[in-house]
């Protein structure tokens, strides 16, 4: 009986902790994809997703200067 016990109790542990674990890396993993995301739909769509203007706008960001 206690063997049962102990094995109910180490599955539900592990089940929280990866639950909460995963839940974590889901949200990093989501927030370093967003901006990429963004730029995607705003490409698609040629308008800035700032101002809404086309996607040659003053708010975009040039790497070469």
């Amino acid at each position: 009986m206690y063997i049962i016990l102990a094995f109910l109790f180490a599955f539900v542990l592990g089940y929280g902790l990866g639950r909460r674990r995963g839940k974590s890396q889901g949200i990093m993993l989501g927030l370093s994809y967003a901006p990429f995301e963004i730029r995607m739909e705003s490409l698609k769509n040629n308008k800035c997703s700032i101002c809404g203007d086309t996607i040659n706008c003053d708010n975009s960001v040039s790497v070469i200067e």
